[in-house]
C-alpha cells in the first residue's frame, strides 16, 4: 500500500520505467502515475515532498540566471503544469545528449537519467571560477526508484550518486576551468531522488547495499555517456 498526499491509502502500482520519458531539443519530461516521494535540489520542488512532474529544461548558454524559480514557474503555467506538482531543473546541455538506464536488483529497480555540461567545471574541493554569478552549465541527475525508502536511504542515495559523479568525471579526466585541477564539479550540479514508496521498506542507500549498487553503477555508467555526448 502507498500513502499519498492527502492522507489516502491506494493501491501501490507504480513503476517507473524508460517509457515514461519524453525528451525532446526543450526539455526532458517524465510525468509518474501519481505523486511520487522527492528529496531534490529542483529550482521549483526543492526540499522533500510529494510530485508528480519531472522537467529538466534547456536553457540558453548565455542565460543571465537573475530568477531561475519564476522563469521555471512561468514555464511551468505556460506548458499547463502546476508548479507545486513540478520538480523542475535547468541546464546549458544539450537534452538529446541525456543518458539513462534502468537497472534491478532483486526487488528493487532504479530508472536513472543524467544530462552533463561541464563548461565552467570548478575543483569541488574549493577551487574557484573565473566567472560570478550561478551557470546553467551543469550535470543534473534524476534518480527514480521503484521501492520505498526510508528517509535515511534518501540521504544515503544522494550521497552515492555523488560520488558515482565525481568517479565519472574523474574518468572523464574533468578539470576546473580556473584551477585546471582533477574532480571537478560545476556551480549548479542538481539532483533528484523519486521513489513510489512500494514495497518492502528499504533502509539503506549506501554504496554496500542493494540500492545504492545500482545507484552507483547506473550514475556512473550514464554520467560517462552524457559527458562523452556532451564532447562530441
Amino acid at each position: 500500500m502507498m500513502i499519498v498526499p492527502g492522507g489516502e491509502t491506494d493501491e501501490c502500482d507504480v513503476m517507473i520505467r524508460k517509457h515514461l520519458l519524453d525528451v525532446t531539443s526543450e526539455r526532458i519530461l517524465l510525468e509518474a502515475p501519481k505523486p511520487l516521494r522527492t528529496m531534490s535540489t529542483g529550482t521549483t520542488g526543492s526540499g522533500v515532498g510529494w510530485h508528480r512532474v519531472f522537467v529538466n529544461r534547456r536553457a540558453d548558454a548565455n542565460h543571465p540566471c537573475i530568477d531561475e524559480r519564476q522563469a521555471m514557474i512561468c514555464y511551468l503555467k505556460e506548458n499547463g503544469f502546476y508548479p507545486n506538482d513540478a520538480v523542475g531543473m535547468i541546464t546549458a546541455a544539450a537534452m538529446e545528449d541525456e543518458s539513462h538506464c534502468f537497472l534491478e536488483k532483486g526487488d528493487v529497480s532504479a530508472l536513472i537519467v543524467v544530462t552533463a555540461g561541464v563548461h565552467h567545471a570548478v575543483d569541488a574541493a574549493g577551487g574557484r571560477s573565473d566567472k560570478a554569478g550561478p551557470e546553467p552549465g551543469a550535470i543534473n541527475i534524476w534518480v527514480f526508484v521503484n521501492g520505498n525508502l526510508r528517509d535515511e536511504a534518501f540521504i544515503q542515495c544522494i550521497m552515492t550518486a555523488a560520488e558515482a559523479k565525481g568517479k565519472a568525471q574523474q574518468e572523464m579526466g574533468v578539470k576546473g576551468q580556473a584551477t585546471h585541477t582533477p574532480e571537478a564539479a560545476t556551480s549548479a550540479d542538481g539532483i533528484l531522488i523519486a521513489a513510489t514508496q512500494c514495497g518492502e521498506e528499504c533502509s539503506f542507500g549506501r554504496t554496500d547495499a542493494p540500492l545504492g549498487q545500482l545507484i552507483r553503477k547506473g550514475v556512473f555508467q550514464c554520467t560517462k555517456q552524457a559527458l562523452q555526448h556532451n564532447r562530441s
